[in-house]
């Protein structure tokens, strides 16, 4: 039985409002869940992929380059698009322990927050530069782009994992 406040009104055989969205419950705590390992898979391939990117155009293989590269940068937007979904669904991630290990976990979610917005700025300008056949602002661009992906990379990970699996008191 559900009481309309408002009204003062009883409705015999009325859904709960928690009940009604029970399910919507289900899938926000399993996406919760899932997220974050989800995310540590993704930054862990891009630094693979990035390492090996980066080695190929070392070695003069452009053609190797762009083909690691590719998937990469799908990665990267697959990796920006569940880190703002999973802040969409939790107001405050939750560190495991408190004090000094909450405080780390705070400043690697800082530093991965501004690393992932200059690769969202660098990254398209890098593209570009690439797209126009402007190898040499390119390289130059790249070089700033890869160090700053693979911090993100890395950060990302270590964010990642410290939310899902580490816990533990300073």
């Amino acid at each position: 039985m559900f009481v309309f406040w408002d009204t003062g009104c009883v409705v015999a055989n009325s859904v709960q409002p928690s009940e009604r969205f029970a399910g919507l419950k289900v899938v926000h705590d399993m996406l919760l869940q899932f997220i974050p390992p989800g995310l540590i898979v993704i930054y862990l391939l891009s630094i693979v992929l990035l390492m090996q990117g980066q080695k190929a155009i070392v070695m003069g293989n452009w053609f190797r380059h762009r083909n690691l590269m590719l998937p990469a940068i799908v990665l990267a937007a697959a990796g920006i698009f569940l880190t703002i979904v999973y802040f969409a669904l939790t107001a405050t991630p939750s560190f495991g322990g408190g004090g000094l290990a909450a405080g780390f976990g705070w400043t690697v979610l800082i530093l991965h927050a501004a690393a992932m917005s200059g690769f969202i700025v660098l990254l398209p300008w890098t593209l570009y530069r690439i797209a126009r056949h402007l190898v040499i602002p390119h390289k130059i661009m790249a070089r700033w782009t890869i160090r700053i992906w693979l911090f993100m990379a890395v950060s990302g990970t270590l964010f990642n994992a410290f939310i899902s699996y580490l816990t533990f008191a300073l």
